[in-house]
């Protein structure tokens, strides 16, 4: 009788997906997660400390890593099936580098999900800190590592890495950093390439596969009713010239409606659960000069994970940060006063909103002077800005979609959905939120409440109940 000796078959790592079902791992993929800056994603929650407000949303920066490589394989797997011309046909190593981009692609995140970003901005030394760029760093040092590694398939990976990637004259381990960063400069793309750097993060719409997951998993485990059927889009997107030698991802014209339930979706994640709480206001003095003189450092991100950080606030930075931290954790937020919203809804108004905006942050600062946290009643005001992703742009303004007859780089813009404005009613919105520290006497309370509506009333915001 013959036998089967399934000894020598080498079989690929599989995962068990709750939003994707079966990922199969690439053998590079299972060498980069094995390392030890990968696996710090473990621990880090994804939202955050949203979790204290969504018990459930506890799911972490590991698993959406995961799944946006899975995506990003799929897509351009889909893509290289599609290509009809060889400035979009994509070579089987640029496949692989987008999947191992999307891999990739949140390395550089801090603690505390973007509470860390928002921190470490706080300081003029880092005012420009972007995760994607510290991402970046930890690529190479991940690479690097493997390499020196001797584990098996660590040479045929480092030959993968070094190998030339023809279309941009750089290196496969270069081609998956500028993924990662979304492309290199304008100038510097090679010609009809585009939209290889649109798949993981794509700036000009925001319609990747970053947000194809993140949407559908984050909604996922805050019980949201926000989902996208990421094989509907895969099925439909394609690669098409639209003008100026450009070739970019294309939707197809009936997919405009569920590109804007994604930016829909994007934005109300965003105002329930990843801005839902104001987690630390503010960190004492030897708490900021520590996290801002390290957040530069490659070796103290690595070592920072969320419960680390809670420890190092709690135990080694003071009084006051172990007061907030005992805050956070007990669930003793500040309680909401007032809330006062100006929204952007028409273009052609961005240049008074912007001004207003401006008034309104200096507003919240000066009114933060003077209401000190020492004080017998402390308030403070929160700024927030909520958008679709395109900031004060319309965001359709650069969507391109191609129609049944296949009429390709079609721009699309109001006038060709039936009902746009029941959907994308305000580019923007700016909140200012005004919290209590501690409870006060309810005159001390309605005095706050008056004049801080009545300052922003004056810049052209009105009052939101929330």
């Amino acid at each position: 009788m013959a036998t089967c000796n399934g000894s020598n078959l080498s079989l690929p790592k599989v995962i068990n997906d709750p939003i994707h079902g079966t990922i199969e791992l690439h053998k590079f993929a299972e060498l980069i997660m094995g390392a030890p800056e990968f696996q710090r994603l473990r621990h880090l929650k994804q939202l955050g400390v949203t979790y204290l407000v969504y018990p459930s949303g506890t799911h972490t920066r590991f698993e959406h890593s995961v799944g946006t490589y899975h995506l990003a394989w799929q897509l351009a797997k889909t893509l290289k099936s599609r290509a009809t011309t060889l400035e979009t046909e994509l070579t089987d190593d640029e496949v692989l580098c987008v999947a191992l981009a999307g891999l990739c692609h949140d390395l550089g995140h801090g603690p505390f999900s973007h509470l860390w970003e928002v921190l470490v901005k706080t300081g003029d030394r880092f005012a420009d800190y972007h995760h994607e760029g510290m991402s970046v760093q930890l690529v190479d040092r991940i690479i690097d590592q493997v390499i020196g590694s001797g584990l098996s398939g660590a040479a045929e990976f480092a030959d993968f890495m070094r190998r030339r990637h023809e279309a941009s004259g750089g290196t496969n381990r270069e081609l998956i950093k500028q993924l990662i960063l979304g492309g290199p400069e304008d100038q510097e793309i090679p010609p009809g390439r585009q939209f290889l750097y649109e798949i993981i993060s794509n700036k000009r719409t925001g319609f990747d596969v970053d947000k194809w997951d993140y949407i559908n998993r984050d909604s996922y485990f805050l019980g949201l009713n926000n989902k996208l059927d990421c094989q509907r889009q895969l099925a439909m997107l394609r690669v098409l010239p639209c003008g100026q030698g450009r070739n970019l991802l294309v939707i197809r014209d009936k997919q405009v409606l569920e590109y804007i339930q994604l930016l829909v979706a994007r934005r109300v994640n965003h105002y329930v659960g990843y801005q839902h709480i104001k987690p630390v206001e503010s960190v004492n003095p030897d708490a900021r000069r520590y996290l801002l003189e390290a957040s530069g450092s490659v070796e103290t991100l690595c070592w920072l994970t969320d419960a680390r950080l809670e420890l190092l606030l709690t135990e080694h930075c003071g009084p006051t940060a172990r007061h907030l931290m005992q805050r956070l954790v007990t669930r003793k937020m500040y309680s909401l006063v007032a809330t006062a919203r100006l929204a952007l809804k028409d273009p052609e108004d961005k240049r008074k909103y912007e001004s207003a905006i401006k008034k309104a942050r200096a507003f919240s600062e000066d009114w933060n002077r003077r209401n000190p946290q020492a004080s017998d009643y402390s308030t403070i005001a929160e700024f927030r800005k909520i958008d679709y992703g395109s900031g004060l742009n319309h965001p359709l303004d650069e969507v391109f979609a191609y129609s049944k007859r296949g009429s390709a780089g079609q721009r699309c813009s109001e006038k060709d959905l039936l009902f746009p404005d029941l959907l994308l009613s305000a580019i923007q919105v700016s909140i200012v939120r005004l919290y209590e520290r501690s409870p006060g006497q309810g005159r001390q309370r309605q005095e706050a409440e008056r004049e801080f509506l009545d300052g922003l009333a004056a810049l052209g915001f009105m009052k939101t109940v929330e």
